[in-house]
């Protein structure tokens, strides 16, 4: 079943709000930023960890 166009343009209005709020979050986070180096060694340890549960 197809949805009326004024629902997907309100799903497309509320998902556009929440996308900017999420942007606008992370631009106004005031935490140290990471190193892209630091991010993927975490990520790798982080994998190691998880492969090694199995």
């Amino acid at each position: 079943m197809k949805k009326e166009p004024h629902l997907r343009v309100t799903e497309t209005n509320r998902y556009d709000a929440w996308f900017r709020a999420q942007v606008q979050k992370a631009l106004d986070d005031r935490r140290p930023a990471i190193s892209d180096d630091d991010a993927r060694a975490y990520f790798r340890k982080l994998k190691q960890q998880l492969s090694c549960k199995r």
